[in-house]
């Protein structure tokens, strides 16, 4: 298949207008200027049936890069950053700050206790940003979820 164009709004094409083949392969472009670039498979066509709302994901591999993220180049560095970079620091400083609390002798003692706060509350902002940062996970649920609201015409699923 050759390079498509569209003289029309392209969220009006619907995709049997390409008459794809069953395992005909395409490669759909996504964000121009991070050149994000996705190769597709055609399985077949379903039939709708009922109540369902469409899209809906039937399956899938690793966790998408969140948006805005830079393109592949960038969204790399950031796995290989979080791999091997884990925030040993930030541990160490909430458990000292944990230990120097269960040390106290009292709540008007607790804020001295903890010593720097705005150091404690950055290492559990690092902790938590790098908890949520699951590139190899996979979440079918929640991406149905995101699909179903866009169907709706929710714009809540773009900033999630």
């Amino acid at each position: 298949m050759g390079c498509t164009t569209f003289t029309t709004d392209a969220r009006k094409v619907l995709l049997s207008q390409f008459r794809f083949r069953v395992n005909e392969r395409l490669l759909y472009e996504y964000d121009f200027g991070d050149l994000w670039q996705h190769q597709i498979r055609f399985e077949g066509v379903q039939h709708i049936g009922g109540n369902n709302i469409y899209p809906v994901c039937v399956g899938g591999a690793c966790a998408s890069p969140p948006e805005d993220c830079g393109g592949p180049k960038a969204y790399m560095e950031n796995i290989d950053d979080h791999r091997w970079n884990p925030p040993l620091d930030e541990l160490q400083l909430i458990a000292d700050a944990v230990g120097r609390v269960l040390d106290s002798q009292g709540h008007e003692r607790i804020r001295d206790a903890l010593g720097d706060v705005d150091a404690l509350e950055e290492a559990v902002d690092r902790l938590e940003r790098y908890e949520r940062f699951r590139p190899g996970r996979f979440d079918r649920r929640n991406l149905n979820r995101r699909l179903k609201q866009y169907a709706r015409g929710d714009e809540e699923w773009l900033w999630q």
